[in-house]
């Protein structure tokens, strides 16, 4: 997902070559992410137009299905106590096809989230329901552009168009600009434009630290050109190849689902959250 997708993503160095095609290097972008499981704990921070801040935090877990026939997603608020149990599950098939529901603690049902609700902001956030997967290179056209620096990070420059006839009428946006690690392949920025060619929303990952030999965002910011909405995710815990309950995407686990629940899966670490993150100014821009 952008912020489980951009930010939550597995750790493989690539050997940089620059012959690699848009379609190539988009392959090794999702090949890196496919790890059989991570778990991670996530802070948002959304500040608003006036400059109003609200608070959010987020368990995210991916999962690799056992029989290979495709990949789930889960994200799951857990703070403010006004959204705790508001979980968003994903189903991913093989093939791209994508199904999704959120789950509302208050009505006790699942929704479906799908056709045009599927381009909507995601809980009044900068990010739409379709981020929470991780790039997918059956979905769209990759061209390679001129390589490019940002952040003082060499980048592949790919321009992505949608592919399926789904996909163009129901996305917000009619194509993205991805600049990806030349040395990493990972997501650095993705640049979303309308079809009169406006920049319509922009994410950017930043305080790159380096695990398993690769550089990756520890976090990232999701800024809404129209809306003058910025998100800005913190990863605060992930673990990859984390061992999961067999049952935990399944409507009965998530009507379930307490602060038991989270103990199991995440320990003391919802503690350590508080205690890392809490001194963070998020409208302080030297922080990105």
């Amino acid at each position: 997902m952008l912020f489980a997708g951009l930010l939550i993503t597995s750790l493989t160095a690539f050997e940089q070559r620059d012959f690699l095609s848009g379609d190539e290097i988009m392959k090794k972008v999702r090949e890196r992410g496919m790890v059989d499981s991570e778990i991670g704990l996530l802070r948002s921070s959304l500040i608003k137009k006036d400059g109003h801040v609200e608070e959010r935090e987020m368990i995210s877990i991916f999962r690799k299905r056992p029989d290979n026939s495709g990949y789930d997603y889960l994200v799951r608020f857990v703070e403010p106590q006004s959204m705790y149990g508001t979980t968003l599950l994903t189903s991913e098939a093989k093939d791209g096809a994508i199904d999704q529901k959120l789950y509302i603690p208050k009505q006790k049902s699942f929704k479906e989230v799908k056709g045009d609700k599927a381009a909507d902001y995601f809980k009044s956030t900068p990010f739409e329901f379709e981020d929470v997967v991780r790039e997918n290179p059956k979905r769209f056209q990759y061209s390679r552009m001129l390589n490019e620096n940002i952040n003082s990070i060499p980048c592949y420059q790919i321009m992505a168009d949608p592919v399926a006839k789904e996909d163009k009428e129901r996305l917000h946006y009619e194509r993205r600009i991805l600049y990806i690690s030349r040395s990493t392949f990972d997501i650095v920025k993705v640049q979303y434009f309308d079809d009169k060619g406006n920049i319509t929303r922009v994410f950017e990952g930043y305080d790159f630290s380096e695990e398993d030999t690769a550089l990756r965002p520890d976090r990232g910011v999701m800024y809404d050109q129209s809306d003058k909405i910025t998100s800005i995710v913190t990863v605060i815990y992930r673990k990859k190849d984390a061992s999961l309950p067999s049952d935990l995407f399944t409507e009965n686990y998530i009507k379930n689902w307490g602060p038991k629940q989270d103990e199991a899966l995440l320990g003391n670490t919802i503690e350590v959250l508080n205690s890392k993150v809490d001194a963070q100014d998020p409208n302080n821009k030297d922080n990105l």
